[in-house]
């Protein structure tokens, strides 16, 4: 459009978010989207439960990292709480995609995580609640868990030999 007129998007954010907007817009669901997009970090609530599985991981040794796509103002705010504690691996604690500019799922953000890390393909799980993420992980030979919720998640890890029960 003509400038000078509205907000100008200045950040990758408010640029995706008025993109998003526009396409909304076309399809009829600009009052969702705009839900979504104010309701953003109230969506990304923590899993007691799930937090609860990480300590018990965490208490019987092993070690948790994390390989994320979430933008970085919004992992600014997850590192705030107070399970971000239970990540290794240094003051990062994992890979989030923008640090190395790959995306999951694509094969190269695992095997980077994987050298960066020193981790064993074969000592390995990767979870995740996209599909095709956990599918990436099985194909480069890593146990893929598809995330749905912690009863599902708490079995998964039960047929990998790991009790958190």
């Amino acid at each position: 459009g003509k400038g000078g007129v509205g907000a100008r998007a200045s950040t990758p954010r408010e640029k995706a978010n008025k993109i998003m907007l526009e396409k909304a817009a076309h399809a009829n669901r600009v009052f969702e989207v705009q839900t979504c997009l104010d309701e953003w970090f109230t969506m990304l609530e923590t899993n007691k439960t799930t937090v609860q599985i990480m300590r018990k991981l965490k208490a019987a040794g092993y070690r948790l990292y994390y390989l994320t796509n979430i933008p970085t103002d919004v992992m600014d705010e997850l590192r705030q709480r107070e399970w971000f504690s239970l990540f290794d691996g240094g003051p990062d604690r994992g890979m989030p995609s923008w640090d190395v500019h790959l995306c999951k799922p694509e094969p190269e953000i695992f095997t980077t995580l994987m050298q960066t890390c020193h981790l064993a393909y074969d000592e390995s799980i990767f979870v995740d609640d996209n599909k095709a993420n956990a599918q990436a992980a099985y194909n480069l030979g890593i146990t893929g868990i598809l995330y749905k919720n912690p009863k599902s998640f708490t079995r998964a890890l039960g047929a990998c030999g790991i009790e958190v029960e």
